[in-house]
């Protein structure tokens, strides 16, 4: 087994290092305990499943972990809680379809998985709105881009309902001259 130190080093520090499977799993295992609405009632727990997750090993198998450790761990996950790779992420807008590209019912079952607010949804609700689904997608996207994703879509979102909004005024200025 790796010792302490190597294990603390493969900690991610940036969303972009973690696929969204792998985030899944930490997230879940966090809703577990209860969720972070009381945050550091569980951090010291979400420090434990931060080191499980991204390293496959339980703390308290970790020879020569000490007390002290765990200020090494929560210096990593801080720096990967207020990571922005998601803002710089890459992620081909032309993949993602457009409002009038989605049937009726990809539309309402998106709608649905997103009403169940689970994070567990997202690989699926990112599939349902690219022109091309991707194939075990939560194990190829990372975190980064899955964020970067919904930033997308939101942006696609403001300028679809801008231009409805623009047509809808164009047609009642018609409207109104020709009464």
């Amino acid at each position: 087994m790796a010792n302490k130190e190597e294990l603390i080093d493969k900690l991610p520090t940036k969303w972009a290092d973690i696929t969204l499977k792998q985030y899944i799993t930490f997230r879940n295992l966090i809703e577990h305990l209860g969720g972070v609405d009381d945050f550091e009632k569980v951090y010291r727990n979400m420090l434990d499943i931060y080191f499980y997750v991204f390293t496959g090993v339980q703390l308290y198998d970790v020879e020569g972990f000490q007390q002290v450790d765990y200020f090494k761990i929560a210096e990593r996950f801080n720096q990967f809680e207020n990571d922005e790779s998601n803002k710089t992420a890459e992620i081909d807008e032309n993949l993602i379809k457009r409002f009038d590209q989605i049937v009726f019912e990809d539309l309402l079952k998106y709608m649905n998985l997103q009403e169940q607010n689970s994070i567990s949804n997202w690989g699926e609700m990112i599939n349902i709105l690219l022109k091309i689904p991707i194939e075990d997608i939560e194990n190829t996207m990372t975190m980064a881009e899955a964020n970067r994703f919904f930033f997308a879509l939101e942006k696609q979102l403001m300028t679809y309902l801008e231009h409805s909004q623009t047509s809808l005024r164009e047609k009642l200025k018609k409207k109104h001259k020709e009464q």
